[in-house]
């Protein structure tokens, strides 16, 4: 198990290229990617509903993009999200 500093830092790494002002696509995908395989460890950070909220948004941001890639990835951490957060999916319906 993680301690709360390393979570909150992979966390902030990923988001951070997964950002909109992230120009390099490559690096938008790899952090989509990086945060669909982190879900299962940062499970316990994601009970704080600001984390949550935060990377739904970046989540969709990167759904909503032209880039296929991108947009696949991101509806697979979607969905990874979805089966992590079960019970609280009501806030995002």
């Amino acid at each position: 198990m993680l301690d709360n500093n390393t979570l909150e830092s992979v966390i902030m790494g990923i988001s951070y290229g997964m950002k909109k002002e992230e120009q390099n696509l490559e690096v938008r995908n790899l952090a989509t990617q990086a945060l669909r395989d982190a879900m299962g460890f940062i499970e316990v950070y994601l009970e704080k509903e600001e984390v949550r909220n935060y990377l739904v948004g970046l989540i969709l941001d990167n759904i909503n993009m032209d880039n296929k890639d991108i947009k696949i990835i991101s509806i697979q951490c979607l969905i990874d999200f979805c089966k992590y957060n079960y019970q609280r999916l009501d806030k995002y319906i």
